[in-house]
C-alpha cells in the first residue's frame, strides 16, 4: 500500500445522481458536476497497490481516501465525498478534523453500501485500527508545537 498526496480519483458511474434536500442550499455548478460524474480530489489516498506516473486513480484502486476537514470544506468532506466513495465501493474513509487545540480522527468502514464508524479518537486518546492496516497514534501528534 502506498499513500499518495492529492490525487484525483475518478469514479465512473454515469447513473450517479447527487442527493440534495430542500433545506440545503443548491451546490455550486462545479460541485454539482463532481457529484454527478462521481470524481473527487481527496487530500490523501491509500491505494491497494503502487502505481507509477498515474494522474487519474480509478475507484477500484482506492483502499481509503483521507480528508482533512476544515470549516470551508465541512459539508463536501463529511457528506458529499463519503457518499460518492461509498457508491463506488471504496472500503474505508478517514476524516481528520484539526482545530486549534484538538484533533478528531474517524475511520469509517463500508457496510451495506454506507459508511459506519469503525474507530474514533480525539487529542489525548489513542487512535487504534487493525484494518485497513495496523496503526495507532495520539491525534495530538498532528497539532503544531506550542
Amino acid at each position: 500500500m502506498r499513500c499518495h498526496r492529492r490525487p484525483t480519483t475518478r469514479c465512473h458511474r454515469p447513473d450517479a445522481e447527487p442527493r440534495t434536500t430542500s433545506h440545503r442550499r443548491r451546490p455550486s455548478r462545479r460541485r454539482w458536476a463532481s457529484l454527478r460524474t462521481g470524481w473527487i480530489e481527496p487530500d490523501l489516498v491509500v491505494l491497494r497497490e503502487s502505481v507509477r506516473q498515474q494522474t487519474w486513480i480509478e475507484a477500484e484502486q482506492v483502499l481509503c481516501p483521507i480528508e482533512i476537514i476544515s470549516p470551508s470544506s465541512f459539508h463536501r468532506d463529511r457528506i458529499d465525498k463519503p457518499a460518492i466513495c461509498a457508491g463506488q465501493g471504496m472500503p474505508y474513509y478517514l476524516h481528520v478534523e484539526i482545530r486549534p487545540n484538538d484533533v478528531l480522527i474517524e475511520l469509517l468502514h463500508l457496510h451495506g453500501g454506507e459508511y459506519v464508524l469503525q474507530a474514533q479518537a480525539r487529542s489525548g486518546q489513542i487512535f487504534q485500527a487493525s484494518e485497513p492496516f495496523a496503526f495507532s497514534f495520539d491525534p495530538a501528534e498532528l497539532l503544531e508545537p506550542r
